[in-house]
């Protein structure tokens, strides 16, 4: 049973902060050079990697 935690552990990590990152990064003023596109784009963006 440890062993089956321990490895969902990793997976369960990157399924949960994917999208917390995601809503942190659209809750955050845009830099002016980006615009809200580009922010949304840059959340998108993390959301995958870390996903």
């Amino acid at each position: 049973m440890k062993a089956l935690l321990s490895s969902i552990r990793p997976h369960l990590f990157g399924i949960l902060s994917g999208p917390l990152l995601c809503f942190v990064l659209l809750a955050c003023p845009a830099p002016a050079s980006l615009g809200e596109q580009g922010m949304k784009s840059l959340a998108a963006i993390a959301w995958i990697i870390l996903w």
